[in-house]
């Protein structure tokens, strides 16, 4: 067993425990769980995580995060922002190629903006946007309305993957059928999808930052956590990602394997009970208030999570991993049924004859390990005091449809990032996005004006400032219950390696490399066997037998193709040592004319006549 515990150390970042440094190999394929089919393949229209995973190993952003939540290159090489904070100019890489072998130029980048600004599934982020210009093929000028401290955030964060202009210009990108073949310039290219079941990548042999390790990513789709499990012990997947966790009661068990790798890392997301803010009964404060107390979260963690993730310490919808702008001094609601059923009382909403003060829905999606329990002890909390709960379980793409899209909710589970920068949280609050993250429709102005406000300056201390007011309101008025902090927890076959302690979400799996593959890459050896068949040419010239050297390096070439590459590679060296020089060829000649000699001297002596004595 070999763990990797993921511990905070900064506002955006994690300190994790290395394992020890090997050299990576090449080859073998990688068999990854998630819990849901992707919505789209094409990462700019939907708002949704096993989507987003999927698609960032087919495309690239301009910037990235890496495992601590630090902007780095991707297809940018290097930025400047102006004195003014206004121009952000971005220059680019030079060899990057599309799947389809088309350049990769500036022009691609203003043609996603411009479409993500005006359609995209995070239009918001782009609001401040005042022009993009390409001066030359690898130079972008992005100049801004106003400062936006998080622009950058942004750019590395979901949903901004760079699209082929060649592809989509002049097109309905959600209509075009090259969304069904995603072409992007990532280090894996799309083979195909079987909707239900699976979508396969294999190696992008031109990507610019060089070939992936892996031949293949399978992402395999398993709803169920115990399939799931069941599968991977079986040796029929190798690992249980982010998105398919291990159920936390099974960790222990797999912790012990010494085939097995758990990383685990806390998350800036909160698992929140979210409320219809217009609705009847819903939309007055009281009855929040209520809600809130009559639900055990200590319980709840301890109960359907084993004590794995954190509870949420206050009701600030705010995750406290990012420390600097998280308020702690929000308001907080501890369980107490009692004060529950008097709010209620008092808000006029007394028992009937039945016990049942008013009946309501709640909306959810099994998301990870546990969340159906969770919700089913919430129901029984709430019928404690007298609200009767209908459970309406849906998949990923029935909640988005309902609960996301239409905001058709009474109660409804919700999750949700609140960082790496906290401005995210406006996608979650902000009255802007009622179909887009805001399912209650919360509408609070002046929580809109914060939001603008620390987004107008650099300095973190006033940011924090504003952000720690905004979380004092929303616990005040709750239109989000925050239940628990959420802990990523995956299981890997320990043969694969590479696996950097980050979300799936940002997460490229072109460093996850096969401990029994090869030490050489497939361009190596391929470069192996021209080098040998050029040799084997050579040696042709020169009146050697090559047929059996030919021979063996076709079996080579098949061998690298099937991505046995130890095999091809060994098979390619031992190539030329079956090529027989000419002096066996005329030794052959030579035994032969020699033989005919003695036969024709014996001929000629037999028939010569005898001299008389």
């Amino acid at each position: 067993m070999i763990l990797l515990q993921i511990s905070p150390t900064t506002a955006f970042g994690f300190r994790s425990v290395q394992l020890a440094a090997q050299a990576p190999k090449y080859g073998g394929q990688l068999i990854a769980a998630v819990n849901t089919d992707p919505l789209e393949l094409i990462p700019v229209f939907q708002p949704e995580d096993v989507s987003q995973a999927t698609c960032n190993n087919i495309f690239n952003k301009l910037v990235k995060f890496d495992q601590y939540f630090n902007i780095c290159p991707d297809l940018a090489t290097d930025w400047t922002i102006s004195k003014d904070g206004l121009t952000y100019t971005f220059h680019l890489v030079k060899n990057a190629t599309w799947h389809d072998g088309k350049p990769f130029t500036s022009e691609d980048v203003k043609f996603t903006y411009d479409y993500e600004k005006k359609y995209g599934a995070v239009a918001p982020r782009f609001k401040d946007v005042d022009s993009i210009e390409t001066p030359d093929k690898y130079t972008v000028v992005i100049k801004q309305k106003m400062i936006n401290s998080a622009f950058m955030v942004y750019l590395a964060w979901g949903y901004t993957q760079i699209m082929p202009k060649h592809i989509y210009d002049g097109t309905d990108w959600k209509t075009n059928p090259q969304n069904q073949r995603p072409i992007g310039t990532g280090p894996f290219k799309f083979q195909e999808w079987v909707k239900g079941d699976h979508v396969t990548l294999v190696a992008n042999g031109n990507y610019f930052k060089g070939r992936p390790y892996l031949d293949k990513l399978i992402i395999k789709v398993i709803p169920d956590p115990q399939t799931a499990l069941m599968a991977f012990e079986a040796g029929e997947i190798d690992a249980l990602t982010m998105y398919r966790s291990p159920d936390f009661k099974d960790v222990p068990k797999l912790a012990a394997r010494k085939d097995v790798t758990i990383i685990k890392w806390p998350y800036y997301t909160y698992w929140c009970l979210a409320f219809k803010m217009n609705h009847p009964i819903f939309g007055k404060k009281d009855v929040r208030q209520a809600i809130a107390h009559a639900i055990d979260r200590d319980t709840i963690v301890k109960t359907c999570f084993y004590g794995v993730p954190t509870p949420a310490p206050n009701a600030n919808p705010l995750s406290p991993t990012l420390a600097w702008a998280w308020n702690s001094d929000a308001k907080n609601y501890e369980f107490n049924p009692a004060k529950a059923g008097k709010m209620l009382d008092d808000a006029g909403y007394p028992k009937g004859k039945d016990g049942v003060r008013f009946k309501a829905t709640l909306d959810y999606q099994p998301y990870l390990p546990g969340d159906e329990d969770m919700w089913l002890m919430v129901k029984a909390m709430l019928h404690d005091i007298g609200v009767e709960v209908t459970l309406i379980k849906h998949d990923s793409a029935s909640y988005r449809e309902k609960v996301w899209n239409r905001n058709n909710l009474e109660m409804s589970w919700v999750g949700g990032g609140t960082g790496p920068d906290p401005s995210i949280l406006r996608q979650r609050l902000g009255s802007e996005n009622f179909n887009n993250g805001n399912i209650g429709c919360y509408n609070n102005s002046r929580v809109d004006k914060l939001f603008d406000l620390a987004l107008s300056t650099a300095d973190q201390n006033e940011r924090a400032k504003y952000y720690k007011e905004i979380g004092a309101i929303a616990a005040e008025e709750l239109p989000r219950y925050p239940i628990y902090n959420i802990m990523m927890v995956e299981a890997w076959k320990e043969e694969f390696h590479g696996r950097e302690p980050v979300g799936l979400f940002f997460a490229h799996l072109g460093n996850i490399w096969w401990t029994k593959g090869s030490e050489l890459s497939p361009e190596a050896i391929g470069s192996t066997i021209s080098s040998v068949e050029k040799e084997i040419e050579s040696l042709r010239g020169q009146f050697y037998d090559v047929a059996g050297a030919q021979k063996q390096i076709e079996l080579a070439k098949k061998a690298l193709e099937a991505g046995d590459y130890a095999k091809a590679y060994e098979l390619a060296k031992g190539a030329v040592k079956l090529a027989n020089p000419p002096y066996a060829m005329y030794g052959g000649v030579a035994v032969v004319v020699i033989g005919a000699a003695v036969a024709l001297i014996l001929l000629y002596r037999r028939k010569k006549p005898k001299t008389a004595a």
